[in-house]
């Protein structure tokens, strides 16, 4: 697995690559429901690698439109596909809350239509928080 992450995170700059690990170890399960008090960034995980940038903004806007301010989906560059994960920030901590509510442990092809997957969502609190 760790051979198939290298490979596809090899087009993308070192710099923003440890950043975004960084963000990544935010994923453990004990913060998914316990974040620190006006946690507004969550970290989406197993989105299928073929959804684009454009579809999940439409998704999101979907049910938060104008609730959110950011959504950053690293792709690949050499398979032009994401990595399977998102960072959203959104604008008050209960609009976080209720995104949590609704995606974590939801089957993709329910939360995230558009392509047939087996996948099921994971979100968490990111451990960096806000756009800054």
């Amino acid at each position: 697995a760790d051979a198939a992450q290298a490979l596809a995170y090899g087009a993308m700059n070192p710099m923003m690559m440890a950043y975004l690990q960084s963000m990544s170890y935010a994923a453990m399960p004990q913060m998914v429901y316990g974040p620190a008090a006006g946690s507004t960034t969550v970290m989406l995980r197993n989105i299928p690698n073929r959804y684009t940038r454009d579809m999940l903004v439409e998704r999101l806007n979907q049910g938060y439109e104008k609730e959110y301010d950011f959504m950053y989906l690293p792709i690949d560059f050499n398979s032009k596909c994401n990595v399977g994960y998102a960072f959203i920030n959104f604008k008050t901590p209960p609009a976080a809350a209720r995104f949590i509510a609704e995606f974590h442990t939801a089957k993709t092809d329910s939360v995230l239509p558009g392509f047939s997957s087996a996948k099921v969502c994971e979100v968490s609190y990111a451990r960096v928080q806000g756009r800054d």
